[in-house]
Order: C-alpha cells, then structure tokens, then sequence
C-alpha cells in the first residue's frame, strides 16, 4: 500500500547516533559560555578578608589604658606580649612603670587634662596616644600641656617641649599631626626640655585600629 512506512523508512527519518551527540555538546558548550559571560553579574566580586596584623612584643609590658572593652579586645589580639595590662584612666600613672601605654580613645581626653601626667608618663615610656577617627591624636593629648601660639605673635613659651610638629587652628598653632594614632618617644634635652620623636597612623574606621597599630609600632 502506498500508505506503509517501511523499517527502512523509519530509520532514514530517524536521525543518527553521532547528530545527537554533536547536538548535546553544542548546547553543553553553550551553556558554559553563558555562564562564564552571567556569572560576574551573578555572583559579584568580593576580595578576599585581610587578616589582621599580629605584633610580637615578647619583651615588653605593655598598660592599655582604657576603659572601653572593645578598644580592649582590639589591643589585646593585636599584640603579643610578655604582659597586657588593662588598667582604668584612675589609675593612669600606673602606666608609667610599663614598657608602652597605650591611651585609648575613651580616656585621652581625661588624661589630656592632667598634665603633669602626661610630662610624667613622657619622661617615663613609650606613649602611643590613640583618638576617635578624623580627631588628632596629638592635639589632644598636648592640649593642656603645650599653650597655643598665635600666628605672627613672637613670645617665649613655657612649655617642657623643644620641637613639635604643629597645625594651625582658629589663627593659632597649635600641636598636631594630622593623624588618629601616635607613638612617642621622649629623650632629655641639655636645656631640660624634652625632644620627642614620633611615628603617626590614620584611622579611618574603630575596627581598623590593629593596622594603625601596626603602622607606628613596626610589624614583625
């Protein structure tokens, strides 16, 4: 009959093993195109986490006067020493018997005031002075210690440091550095004043604290 379909007619419409095949790779390939092309789009680009530093001090005691557990926390697992004392700003002068105090941000303006603690704690250790992000650390701790001099204004000063780096504020001079974090380091002068060198970090961010650190206190 002209109406049947032969076996061999059937295998003609059929199409071959190797078509299939062929066509099952051609998809396969792109699909992976397309995913290569949609998945910055997707799945967006992240870096990876930058670990926070670790500073050996196994030599060192180290006061971190604070009374704020989170400036606490962050000093406390940035650096390794032979001694991390956390001690309140109360008890401030007990720093000085230390290797490094370390003032946080909560206290400095407390322990700004107390001059003669601030001389002491200079003639006695290393200082690093730690501000709120955008204050200047160095501006505050000397503010009650170094008297702002007016701009073109030529009068002696009493105050016991030789050399300061200085910013103007509200037509005065007055100490600074422009910077979050500073480390102190003070030796005596012939003249008895005190000669400071120093190393300064900004902070941009609370959490980024351990990298200031890190940055005046020299990694490993």
């Amino acid at each position: 009959m002209t109406g049947a379909v032969t076996d061999k007619g059937m295998r003609a419409a059929l199409p071959k093993p190797h078509s299939v095949w062929a066509f099952v790779i051609l998809a396969l390939y792109l699909a992976f195109l397309a995913f290569l092309l949609l998945y910055p789009i997707l799945v967006p680009w992240s870096p990876p986490k930058e670990s926070p530093p670790i500073i050996e001090k196994p030599q060192w005691r180290i006061a971190i006067v604070t009374e704020d557990p989170v400036f606490a926390e962050l000093i406390n697992s940035t650096i390794k020493a032979k001694e991390l004392a956390v001690i309140p700003s109360a008890r401030a002068e007990e720093s000085a018997s230390f290797d490094l105090a370390i003032i946080g941000w909560d206290v400095l303006p407390v322990i700004s005031a107390n001059p003669e603690l601030v001389k002491r704690l200079l003639n006695s250790t290393r200082l690093i002075a730690v501000a709120e992000p955008g204050q200047d650390a160095l501006t505050l701790l000397f503010s009650g210690l170094v008297e702002p001099v007016k701009i073109g204004e030529k009068k002696p000063t009493k105050d016991p440091i030789a050399f300061l780096p200085l910013v103007e504020k509200d037509g005065y001079l007055v100490p600074g550095c422009e910077c979050s974090v500073i480390l102190l380091e003070a030796r005596q002068a012939p003249g008895g004043k005190l000669i400071l060198g120093y190393r300064e970090a900004t902070l941009t961010r609370k959490n980024r604290l351990p990298w200031a650190i890190a940055a005046v206190l020299g990694t490993p």
